[in-house]
This record gives structure tokens, sequence and C-alpha cells, in this order.
């Protein structure tokens, strides 16, 4: 057991569902991990197939879930101080009480890093302090099965070689292009912190869907969630995820739905209207109404929508006040909890910025920070790029209608989010985001 990682997968006979990921981890006498919804810790007594847990020197965070995943903690917890054995068979752990009734299960977890990719959660600033990533940037990590890491540290892509030995990480010497990205502002500040926290790791852990680089002292470098994988967001979402569904319509047959969530409270959403071929796309900014557990979409246009969390993976729409509507229609959103994103086409507008082949921009509805795809009318909006920006590289307000789809990466496997310029309308010198919509 000591040393010993693990995934809930039954829980007193009930199969655990995948989203929030139940961790337990055994260390040093202590078991720690998350409940779904709190991290824990507490002293463990091993004793042979013995395993008892000191209930009263338990601690945990404090942080409020919904309610149905609030009672699935406590179930798991519960357990956890009426397991008296562990029983160990391959990968799987079963937990039993004094009775030898199974109380759960769990699956070993995965400790390869070898075919996974990262996105970036949280840097240290090299001040004893583990900070958010910027809004607008995105740092990655690609750890691939040749012994290669590559990824994105905001503004240029790096890579090396690695090789691991259970949690021991070891990174050859970085290499890295050299761009200046003057936005999001400190952008440039982050990704020097970012880079020497990964030449510094020492150590890496893989709990569910997240990852923790550390130093040889021990000291949190970066964290990470796992591409694909799914965190508790606001509410208890369960994002990044697409939401789908048919919404009532009063003159057709149904408004077709898709909302697609991101925890850094960007959505986009499609709304087509069901014999009719009417379709809106809008995109934008969520946020929360804790008084009543809703969602508030501020769209692009002036569009938006309201919705109340009932579920990790349910929305409810709300009428335009914000209250529930009584109605047995179908008013539901629903998640598989993945994330599908749906293309939208749309008058779009954003601070460009271009660098050695790599243009970029950063839409204003969403804060978000896209690769500009070289097709349709890119040669347009690159011209008028290069006559505006002053000096070169700086970022320039544009104006266009275009696509949000997804197109392979420049580097590396895989797809990423784009924007397709199909129409470049103008440039505009002297305007930013800030000031585009006053």
């Amino acid at each position: 057991m000591e040393g010993s990682a693990w995934v809930l997968s039954t829980l007193r006979g009930q199969r655990a569902s995948a989203a929030p990921v139940i961790t337990l981890r055994v260390a040093d006498a202590f078991v720690t991990g998350s409940d779904g919804c709190n991290r824990y810790r507490a002293p463990v007594a091993l004793d042979g197939n013995g395993f008892q847990i000191r209930t009263e020197a338990m601690v945990s965070t404090n942080m409020a879930c919904l309610p149905e995943v609030m009672t699935r903690a406590g179930a798991f917890t519960a357990a956890l101080g009426q397991a008296r054995t562990a029983r160990v068979e391959g990968k799987r752990l079963t937990l039993l009480g004094e009775d030898g009734a199974v109380l759960a299960t769990f699956e070993a977890q995965s400790r390869d890093l070898s075919g996974t990719t990262w996105n970036v959660t949280g840097v240290n600033n090299g001040k004893q302090a583990v900070v958010s990533v910027l809004q607008g940037s995105s740092l990655t990590l690609s750890f691939a099965r040749d012994g290669t890491v590559s990824g994105s540290a905001g503004c240029n892509r790096y890579s090396g070689k690695f090789t691991t030995d259970g949690e021991k990480l070891t990174l050859r010497p970085l290499a890295f292009t050299r761009k200046m990205c003057p936005q999001p502002p400190n952008l440039m500040e982050q990704e020097t912190a970012f880079l020497r926290a990964l030449q510094g790791a020492a150590t890496a852990r893989v709990e569910g869907d997240q990852l923790e680089l550390r130093d040889a002292q021990g000291a949190l470098l970066v964290s990470a969630s796992r591409v694909g994988g799914q965190k508790s967001g606001a509410l208890g979402l369960q994002l990044p995820a697409s939401f789908v569904g048919d919404l009532p319509c009063a003159d057709c047959e149904g408004i077709r739905t898709h909302l697609d969530l991101w925890p850094d409270h960007a959505f986009h959403a499609r709304q087509e209207y069901l014999g009719k071929n009417v379709r809106r796309d809008f995109l934008g900014r969520w946020r929360v109404d804790p008084a009543r557990k809703a969602l508030i979409l501020d769209g692009s246009g002036g569009t938006g929508l309201q919705l109340g969390v009932e579920g990790p993976n349910k929305l409810r729409l709300l009428d335009r006040q914000g209250k529930p509507i009584a109605s047995r229609l179908p008013y539901e959103l629903v998640s598989t909890g993945k994330l599908e994103p749906t293309d939208l086409e749309l008058a779009l507008d954003g601070e460009m910025t271009y660098f050695a082949d790599s243009p970029r921009i950063v839409l204003c509805a969403t804060g978000r920070n896209h690769p500009i795809a070289m097709e349709a009318d890119f040669l347009a909006a690159q011209e008028a790029y290069r006559k505006a920006a002053n000096p070169p590289g700086s970022p320039v307000y544009v104006t266009f209608e275009g696509t949000i789809t997804q197109r392979p990466k420049m580097e590396g496997e895989g797809t990423e989010t784009s924007v397709v310029i199909r129409r470049f309308i103008a440039a505009w010198p002297g305007q930013r985001c800030d000031r585009a919509h006053l």
C-alpha cells in the first residue's frame, strides 16, 4: 500500500460516476486525495492487510459543491472511516469493513505520462506563490511516446526530452522559439516563470485528471488538467463540456441548441430554429449567480441566456427575468461530460498579432487567444495588419466575418480551436477591445 495511488471504481456496490473523480493516495502513513469536492488528509495505520484511518484527525478543505456531489463525498469519507482491511489484487484495491463487507473498490492510478496532453492551470511565479494562468493565454504540456515533451509556453513553442521512473521526472534542457508577444499584458513574464518551473521539475504526480510537477524539495511548480479530462467548475459543473437539447419554440418545431462551456468562463453557442432554416451563432463570457444556482451568458451582439444548474451535466433554461419556467416541456440542456465543440459562423472582432508566420487573435467577446488559419481571406487581413501594426508585432484591432472551427495544430498532433477569416472588413489602428464596443 505504501506509495500507492488509486481512483475510485465502486462505492458500496454502486459504480462510481466518471466525474468528479474520487482519489486515494497512501504515503508516509497518511491517506490523501479528493472526495470529488474537497481535498482530504488523514493518518492511517497499516498492519499487514489492516487498514484503519484515524477519522478524528482527518482534515479537509471546505468548498461547497452541488448537493449530490456533497452526498457522494460524505458517503466516501464514511466508507474510509469504516474500513478495517485493504486487499490488493493486481491493479485493484478493495476496502472492507469490520464484518468483511466490501465498502469500496479502486483501480490503480496510471503514472505513465507518455501519450498524455495537459492544459496548464497554475504556475509558480518564483515568488513562493502558484498563480492561475493569465486570461487570454494558453500553456500546454504534451508528453509523446518517443520521450519528447513539447507545448506552448504562451507565446513561444518549446520542446525537449523527458524520462520517468515512478514519480521521478527528468527533463533535459529545453529548446524554444524566441518570439516576443505583447498581449495579454505580462504574458512574457508568465512564460519565463513557466519555462523556469518546467526545468526545475523533479517529480510528476498524476491524480485523476490532474497533474502536479514539483521540485526536489516538494514545492509545487506547475499544475495542469488532462486534455479531454473533467474538472469541477462553478456550481459543480464538469467543464469543459458541451450541453445540447431541443428547446421549446412558440413558432417553430424547436430550437436545437448546442452550448460549449470552458472553465475560463468563455462559451460558444449555436441555435437552429427547426423548420424555419434560421440559425443563430454567438459567443461570449458566462458568470455565476450563486444565490439562484444559475449561469448568465453574456453574448456577442447583445444575445444571452440564463440557465439554472441542475447537476454536473444538466442545465435548464430560465425565463428572461432569470426565473424558473413552470412547464413540463423539455427546457433542459444535457451533457455527456465531454467537450464536442461546434463550428460557429458570425461577425467577429479582436486584436490580431503576427509573429514568425504565426498569426493569432484575441477575440473581444471571449478574451480567448486563437491561431488564425492561413486560408480564405487571410491574405487581406495579413496585408492590412502589416500596414497598421506599429511597431511590427503589436496588436491591431480588426473586424471580419469568420468561422470558429477545429484545425490541425501548427506543431504536434491533434486539432485546436482556430479562427478562419472568411471576409476581412477592416483594421482599426489605435482601437482596442476594451474600447471597441463603447
